[in-house]
């Protein structure tokens, strides 16, 4: 079986980014990154759900933009070593979500905050809130606003500040445990490229950073063809993996 961007979605387990909204790919395995994901939970679906997503025993992963669950949502990554996962990709991923939430609140990001906050809150009126639970989304007016009263006291932190420190993937990633690519633009506006810029990428052999100074957030656009940029080197590093 060939992994040719034609058919990778078809292929890729993915967890779904909560700035995204719904995925409109034929992907049948999603997971809501919001959530604190057990992957073990989330492999053992992919095996029942049959070849369509297996490679005989192995598994290829993608996180567009949700690494933070990569690293903190997977205690330790130990569930992922066990998983025997092949292989995964980050791409334009908060790993520090701290600075991240900073960089989405600037004047700047004005527009997209407000964007941000507005799909957050929608989906979260469709969740089972109490009268008081409803006042308190109403009267959230930030993304930390919404981290600290809505999301973090809901999946087990004490607060915002607890679930960024807990929750963020920078602590983990030396100790990703399968090859992992790592695409990231130098100029992506919501995501700071300090907290890559710093990182010591050679203590772990098995990272592949792969860091272009333009494409902003996610917008790794191809040249002369529709495929996306970062989508012809997530099939190649694939292939690479299976091979």
């Amino acid at each position: 079986m060939a992994l040719g961007t034609g058919g990778l979605w078809n292929r890729l387990p993915m967890v779904e980014d909560r700035s995204l909204g719904p995925i409109r790919t034929p992907a049948t395995n999603l997971v809501r990154a919001s959530e604190r994901v057990n992957y073990r939970v989330f492999m053992v679906r992919i095996y029942k759900s049959g070849p369509a997503v297996q490679d005989g025993q192995k598994v290829v992963g993608h996180k567009a933009n949700a690494v933070s669950t990569l690293g903190g949502s997977m205690n330790g990554v130990d569930q992922m070593r066990r998983a025997m996962v092949l292989g995964a990709v980050s791409i334009s991923a908060p790993i520090d979500l701290d600075s991240a939430r900073r960089a989405i609140m600037r004047p700047r990001n004005f527009l997209y905050h407000r964007y941000l906050l507005s799909r957050l809150k929608q989906e979260t009126r469709s969740l089972p809130l109490d009268g008081a639970g409803q006042c308190e989304l109403a009267a959230v007016r930030t993304i930390y606003e919404f981290d600290d009263r809505i999301l973090a006291p809901r999946i087990g932190f004490a607060g915002a500040d607890d679930y960024y420190r807990r929750a963020m993937a920078l602590p983990y990633i030396a100790d990703i445990a399968v090859p992992t690519l790592i695409i990231q633009a130098e100029n992506d506006p919501w995501i700071p490229f300090s907290a890559y810029r710093d990182f010591a990428w050679p203590s772990n052999p098995r990272l592949v950073p792969l860091f272009a100074r333009g494409g902003g957030h996610v917008g790794f656009h191809g040249r002369g063809t529709m495929i996306a940029w970062h989508d012809r080197c997530m099939a190649q590093f694939f292939e690479r993996c299976r091979a």
